[in-house]
């Protein structure tokens, strides 16, 4: 018994740090079973009442779909309003490189992702092993969210809105950010910019830079600069 005291008293913050983790996310896997298991027990009524909270759209979105498509369709004369540009997935990712691609450290940084998404992030796996670095086939090696429509546009506000204007220094992206492809990625070497990680420094130290990818519907750079202009995001 005195053992195991003298063991807690050593490692206290790390067994502190480990529960709080796994405190998490089990809320995390709650809320989503609640969610889950309130859908199946909606009544007709309840569910007409969810489509329509589901239907008042976040504010960028009615920016976009009421002022942006406008403005695109007057510039470049599309003949059909399905080639008017549109962001079709935001992808906010971040490498274990920063956790020495512990495994044991891989719950933290997705804890990290879900937090910050407001979606539950998955863990990105090595194709092949690469001995330089230590990873073996099957490895964890970063992770992942991919947000489309709703979660999309709500994440994108509160990226353009909270999270941009906390950078220290920050002037604006720089547009060669943008691809060839017209998808543009923002990488924020401090993982805590983002303010849901402010709070629990200790547990997201291990958190590497995080970045954000918004991919696009046009080929065309310069029409993808418009677009993503157009949704506020200060692209010199």
């Amino acid at each position: 018994m005195g053992s195991l005291l003298k063991f807690i008293r050593k490692h206290w913050e790390n067994i502190y740090i480990v529960v709080w983790i796994l405190c998490m996310i089990i809320l995390i896997q709650a809320i989503f079973d609640i969610r889950i298991t309130d859908d199946k027990k909606k009544t007709k009524g309840e569910k007409i009442t969810s489509a329509v909270i589901e239907n008042m759209k976040s504010r960028l979105y009615q920016h976009y779909y009421t002022i942006v498509r406008e403005e695109l369709m007057l510039k470049f004369q599309y003949s059909n309003v399905h080639e008017i540009p549109k962001v079709t997935k935001v992808v906010v990712d971040t490498s274990m490189r920063n956790a020495g691609f512990k495994l044991k450290l891989t719950p933290s940084v997705i804890l990290a992702l879900t937090l910050i998404t407001g979606q539950k992030a998955a863990p990105t796996l090595a194709k092949k092993g690469n001995a330089q670095l230590g990873i073996r086939k099957g490895a964890v090696t970063g992770v992942k969210v991919t947000l489309r429509n709703e979660k999309m546009f709500q994440f994108l506000d509160f990226f353009i809105t909270l999270v941009l204007p906390r950078i220290k220094n920050f002037e604006g992206i720089k547009a060669k950010s943008l691809n060839e492809e017209g998808n543009l990625t923002i990488q924020l070497k401090d993982p805590f910019t983002f303010p849901q990680l402010e709070a629990a420094t200790h547990v997201f130290n291990n958190v590497g830079p995080i970045n954000v990818t918004i991919v696009t519907s046009t080929q065309e750079k310069n029409e993808s600069k418009c677009l993503l202009r157009g949704l506020t995001i200060p692209i010199k």
